[in-house]
């Protein structure tokens, strides 16, 4: 697993960001962990960063989320990135509480998500999906 500059984690629940926050340290993936509950911020944060060296190498997304559910969120992120010609867009790791098929194979079939992780976010279950 290489370390990166910057991950980013979007989920409206801030106790699952902690953690998130911690588990992503812990392992040694990022020193530079912001997270969002809204995931609009996250979009207008990514926006503001998108032609920076600040922008994050790593997304882990929340699918079920109150305000921008996972999905609309890739559909507004490729729009932004394809606004860009962004050639390498940041790594997309879902996550989620729901043990529904549909959503794992909703999620291996969009290209810009790496991965997916069902909570409890542990170091186990990120190094595996790292791998």
């Amino acid at each position: 697993m290489e370390k990166v500059e910057q991950v980013i984690v979007v989920d409206d629940d801030a106790t699952n960001n902690l953690i998130c926050e911690s588990v992503i340290k812990k392992i040694g993936l990022s020193d530079k962990v912001l997270s969002f509950t809204l995931a609009q911020n996250a979009l207008l944060y990514l926006q503001e960063k998108i032609d920076t060296k600040d922008f994050p190498a790593i997304i882990f997304l929340d699918i079920n989320m109150i305000d921008l559910d996972g999905w609309d969120f890739i559909q507004q992120y490729r729009a932004l990135i394809d606004k860009k010609a962004m050639k390498s867009p940041a790594k997309i790791f879902m996550i989620t509480s729901s043990i529904d098929q549909a959503d794992q194979q909703k999620a291996a079939n969009i290209d810009l998500v790496s991965g997916f992780i069902v909570k409890p976010f542990t170091e186990e279950r990120v190094r595996k999906v790292l791998k």
